[in-house]
């Protein structure tokens, strides 16, 4: 809920419609739906932070739809539609179906977090045995590891203390580094890529 108050604390005067991130599943589609997709009634599909792309500019053609400067975005369009609803008005463009073996509560999330990791991860070049730096455990980082391990990726995870070691690992953690007490990383393979889950930025200097 930090995100809805964030977003909305006093930036519109009508009631807003709060969830960035939801499962539903379809009860009605537009007349040119079909025209353009295969979306029909009775799908279950997944939306979240962005409600539409434009579909024509430069980055959607290539297929990087969340670049898309012409979208509009939870927080900035559309203030009464939020997935909390018991219904939403949302474009077909930035909807997914969301595949009959993932439970709606847990495809939820990676609507939003699931997302904002899966793209740098996809997106970046990396290549199976990639060793990939996983900066923080929480919410962000847990899906991270689960994903990197997921896509053969080594998954090199950096946390504060021992505490989290067990669940890292459990997730598919190639290795853990706790970094409380340390002067340096020294001795520690270098990484490939470094993906910050972390609510702050570390420390960098080599």
């Amino acid at each position: 809920m930090a995100i809805e108050f964030t977003v909305f604390k006093g930036s519109t005067s009508r009631a807003p419609g709060l969830g960035h991130e939801g499962v539903g599943t379809i009860v009605e589609v537009g007349s040119r739906v079909h025209e353009i997709s295969d979306f029909k009634v009775g799908d279950r599909v997944g939306m979240g932070w962005f409600q539409k792309f434009c579909g024509h500019c430069k980055v959607c053609v290539r297929g990087r739809q969340n670049l898309c400067i012409n979208n509009e975005q939870f927080g900035t369009a559309n203030h009464d539609q939020g997935t909390f609803a018991t219904g939403i008005a949302w474009d077909v463009s930035a909807l997914f179906k969301v595949p009959d073996g993932i439970a709606s509560e847990d495809a939820g999330p990676l609507m939003c977090g699931g997302a904002t990791v899966w793209d740098p991860l996809f997106s970046n070049g990396a290549r199976a045995g990639d060793r990939i730096g996983i900066v923080g455990i929480g919410g962000l980082g847990h899906l991270a590891i689960q994903f990197a391990s997921k896509m053969a990726f080594q998954a090199v995870v950096f946390s504060r203390s021992e505490s989290k070691r067990e669940e890292a690992m459990s997730f598919g953690a190639t290795e853990y580094h706790a970094t409380e007490g340390r002067d340096s990383l020294e001795g520690i393979t270098p990484v490939d890529y470094l993906l910050i889950t972390a609510n702050t930025l570390p420390d960098l200097t080599p």
